[in-house]
């Protein structure tokens, strides 16, 4: 199941950038939060310019997102360093978008950053994904959850796609 994607970014420019972007996000992108990944279970993002899998708790479905960093009131944020290659964005207090660059490959989700955890990051290399505790209403710092499973080290290697993504899949019949 594809979700919905959200509006494009608005400039010639801006897509010329999201396409260099691209190298760091893969298509078939999952959510990173689990709280998302539950639910948006099974759901998937295929085109590159959309790659985040997002819920939208105003139409209450999973969508696919671009960057917010890629089109932030019509600038277009990039990290062309090698020591900080990756995009990264987070919320203030005021839900006012901040972007940045970092060395750590990953992304988050706008709903828990805006609208759940607003104010709220991750820095610690090993809890860095900004996750939500419906149970608890709080957000917290995790782990990736591909991190632990198995007891095996997960990682990629390629250059060209950092992201270790993680989602959860319907099984047979719409089944867990």
């Amino acid at each position: 199941m594809a979700a919905v994607r959200d509006t494009p970014p608005v400039s010639v420019v801006a897509v010329a950038v999201v396409a260099l972007a691209l190298a760091s996000i893969v298509p078939g992108a999952g959510a990173t939060s689990a709280y998302v990944a539950k639910l948006c279970k099974g759901g998937y993002c295929e085109d590159p310019a959309f790659p985040l899998l997002d819920y939208d708790e105003g139409e209450k479905t999973c969508i696919c997102r671009s960057h917010p960093c890629w089109n932030d009131r019509g600038q277009v944020h990039t990290c062309p360093t090698d020591q900080y290659p990756y995009l990264h964005f987070n919320y203030d207090i005021n839900q006012t978008l901040g972007c940045g660059c970092s060395a750590v490959p990953q992304y988050d989700s706008l709903h828990i950053a805006k609208n759940k955890c607003a104010g709220h990051w991750c820095d610690n290399g090993n809890f860095s994904i900004l996750d939500w505790s419906p149970s608890e209403q709080k957000c917290f710092c995790r782990s990736h959850p591909c991190l632990g499973e198995d007891n095996l080290p997960h990682q990629c290697p390629d250059p060209q796609k950092p992201i270790l993504h993680y989602r959860l899949e319907v099984g047979p019949g719409g089944m867990d």
